[in-house]
């Protein structure tokens, strides 16, 4: 059987501060709930997000790390 993905809406995202624009590579990177956002290690989740704005050229500035962690929380 194949498993659903649970996705949490944009208003979950939106709330902890995180651009509109970067929510698709956030997801894609397979954070895709608050819950998994609020346990995220920012570095990594700031690597995976940069990686994915390069490889599929999306053109978008990079955010900084102090954003992605404040995006976390931590």
């Amino acid at each position: 059987p194949v498993q659903k993905v649970v996705v949490d809406r944009r208003a979950t995202f939106e709330a902890a501060g995180i651009p509109e624009e970067w929510l698709a590579p956030i997801i894609k990177s397979g954070v895709t709930t608050g819950a998994a956002l609020k346990e995220s290690n920012p570095n990594k989740l700031h690597q995976d997000v940069c990686g994915i704005n390069k490889k599929y050229k999306l053109g978008m500035k990079n955010p900084s790390k102090e954003e992605v962690t404040s995006w976390v929380g931590q």
